[in-house]
C-alpha cells in the first residue's frame, strides 16, 4: 500500500543554516520521497513542532539560536509520549566530546556535517520503523 499515508514518515529537521536545511531535506526526499518534512530554525521551534506533530524521527542541529539542539532534546525527552522518537544530532564538530554531549542529552545517534547521502540513509534505515523503509519507493 504505497499510497497509504500511515506508511510515510514524518521527519522533523531542526537547523538554523538554510544550506544545511536544504541539504538535509533534499537527501531525505531522495531516500524517502513520500516523507513529510517539518522544518524548525531553532531549538524552541523544534520542541514546539515536536509536541504538535509527533514526528517519527528528528534530525537536530547541535548549535542553534534560542535553544541548543541538546537542550531541545532534553525538553523533548521530558515531554515524549510512550514511544521514544529517534533523535539524530547533526554538527560540523568532529570532537568526541561533542558527540558524547549529544548522546548524554538523549540523542540516539550523531552525524557530522556536511551530511553525506550514505550516512544519512544508513541512519534513517537504522532508526525508522521498518514499514516506512519498505514503502520508500
Amino acid at each position: 500500500m504505497p499510497d497509504d499515508p500511515t506508511s510515510h514518515p514524518i521527519i522533523l529537521i531542526a537547523d538554523d543554516h538554510a544550506i544545511s536545511m536544504l541539504l538535509a531535506k533534499t537527501i531525505c526526499k531522495m531516500i524517502l520521497p513520500h516523507a513529510l518534512i517539518l522544518e524548525a530554525s531553532n531549538g524552541k521551534d523544534a520542541v514546539q513542532l515536536f509536541k504538535e506533530r509527533l514526528p517519527d524521527i528528528v534530525l537536530m542541529d547541535v548549535n542553534m539560536p534560542e535553544m541548543t539542539g541538546c537542550d531541545a532534546t532534553i525538553e523533548i525527552r521530558l515531554s515524549e509520549p510512550n514511544r521514544p522518537v529517534p533523535i539524530i544530532g547533526l554538527s560540523a564538530g568532529v570532537l568526541n566530546a561533542e558527540k558524547n554531549l549529544c548522546l548524554e542529552s538523549g540523542m540516539d545517534d550523531y552525524l557530522c556535517k556536511p551530511i553525506l547521502i550514505e550516512t544519512l540513509e544508513a541512519a534513517l534505515l537504522k532508526w525508522l520503523p521498518k514499514e516506512f523503509v519498505e514503502h520508500a519507493n
